[in-house]
């Protein structure tokens, strides 16, 4: 159990991290091309890639499934698999899960302590006929809540505001209203208190949350009438005020910690119109899908820790009627396979007018791993099972079953099947060469 969960751990930090990188390095030249607003929806990279992840891994050929993707992807998560495995013995796991859990469980009551805390220190509040609240110990308005959010004002809002400046200042925090940012930084605040071991996800959440800010400033400035530079002001008085706003993890605020003059740049661009943020969004959510397939086909090359999985690595020749259907040259007629003990392996090919060709084998080192009569014909005959492979196949025609042969292969040996259809117009012949891969070893592949 211990295992299988330090490998989900290893998958998800590797796949959010990537995610990270690619978001940091594409946020700025997003932002400028197709506006703050339409950019920060590329933060949906990260819960995308994750959640891709933790979908059921491909079984197929490694090069089939990954032969578009950047071999830096599979070097990435290869090389984390392998810096686990090398941790060793599942009581190291065992160790590992608790200090992973038990750090989680300190940054959550962390986290919620903050909240309360600086909840209490709102004081009194105070409902506005337009449902904003005033309280007497705030500097400048924010909204505060996880579940229902409100919108906060100093006592004094009046005479710190101009009456353009305040309604800019209650446009910003009914933007981060309408956009749902509250519950996002709820989402992002647990997603910190389960990666609290990773430096990048606090670099993260820094920049999400500036990503936020320059995302409700570009809405605010769409739709007023009164100008940037009014708007600018506005910023100035919030970041200066703002020395308490520190204490709140979940919430929307005008940080001091935000760097205003990137703020204020950013006014100067002019809004992108809808073709423009549409077109931006697409572009989003196209990367966003890319993203997503590659971080799952990368699964692939990715080998369970050696104490909880046997895999398999074949090597697959196949001849019809005597042609070699298999060409190196093709990569999606790869010849070489990884599977996991018990799991199956699949080759289709198209070859001739109209005629496809299906060879679907399910590979195993015990009667433990896939229950078949075979392995108990072979002790019973006083066959020597241990160290060898079964191969139990079936080969198609246009989707037709025509036959389902088995073959027992030594590790690292060679063994040939070779099959006629019922009417002796196509003949099979399959050859492989399957041995046993120890984790370590795939992963160093």
């Amino acid at each position: 159990m211990s295992v299988s969960l330090v490998h989900l751990l290893v998958i998800v930090t590797a796949a959010s991290s990537m995610a990270v990188v690619l978001v940091g390095v594409l946020r700025k030249p997003l932002r400028c091309a197709i506006g703050a607003r339409a950019a920060y929806w590329q933060w949906l990279l990260v819960p995308a890639s994750v959640l891709a992840v933790l979908m059921p891994a491909p079984v197929h050929s490694v090069r089939t499934l990954t032969g578009s993707m950047p071999d830096s992807v599979s070097a990435a998560f290869s090389s984390a698999i392998v810096s686990v495995s090398a941790v060793g013995g599942s009581t190291s796991y065992a160790t590992g899960v608790a200090i992973w859990l038990l750090g989680t469980l300190l940054m959550a009551t962390w986290f919620v302590r903050r909240q309360r805390a600086f909840v209490r220190s709102l004081g009194k509040l105070t409902m506005d006929p337009d449902g904003i609240y005033r309280s007497s110990t705030v500097v400048a308005p924010l909204l505060v809540g996880a579940w229902r959010p409100r919108i906060v004002v100093p006592s004094d809002f009046e005479s710190c505001y101009t009456p353009e400046e305040r309604s800019l200042v209650v446009a910003h925090e009914r933007a981060h209203l309408v956009r749902h940012d509250a519950a996002i930084n709820v989402f992002v605040t647990s997603w910190l208190c389960l990666a609290w071991f990773n430096p990048l996800m606090y670099w993260a959440m820094g920049r999400l949350r500036f990503d936020q800010e320059l995302a409700c400033d570009a809405m605010v400035v769409a739709g007023s009438k009164t100008g940037r530079r009014l708007y600018a002001g506005a910023l100035l008085k919030t970041q200066l005020a703002n020395e308490s706003a520190w204490r709140m993890p979940v919430g929307c605020h005008w940080q001091s910690t935000h760097p205003l003059k990137e703020r204020v740049a950013m006014l100067k661009y002019p809004s992108p119109g809808l073709a423009r943020r549409l077109g931006g969004m697409g572009f989003t959510a196209a990367l966003t899908i890319a993203v997503s397939y590659a971080a799952w086909a990368a699964q692939s090359q990715l080998p369970l820790p050696a104490s909880s999985a046997k895999l398999i690595a074949v090597n697959m020749k196949w001849w019809v009627n005597g042609t070699d259907v298999l060409q190196p040259s093709d990569p999606a007629a790869a010849r070489d396979f990884r599977v996991v003990s018990g799991k199956e392996f699949v080759r289709k090919v198209s070859f001739g007018i109209g005629q496809s060709y299906e060879t679907r084998c399910f590979a195993s080192l015990s009667n433990e791993d896939r229950k078949s009569s075979i392995w108990e014909k072979a002790k019973a005959s006083g066959q020597r099972v241990e160290g060898l492979i079964l191969l139990e196949c079936k080969l198609s025609n246009d989707d037709k079953v025509f036959s389902t042969p088995a073959i027992l292969v030594g590790d690292s040996k060679v063994g040939t099947i070779e099959v006629a259809n019922q009417e002796a117009t196509i003949h099979y012949k399959v050859e492989f060469n399957a041995s046993t891969l120890p984790a370590r070893t795939a992963a160093a592949r």
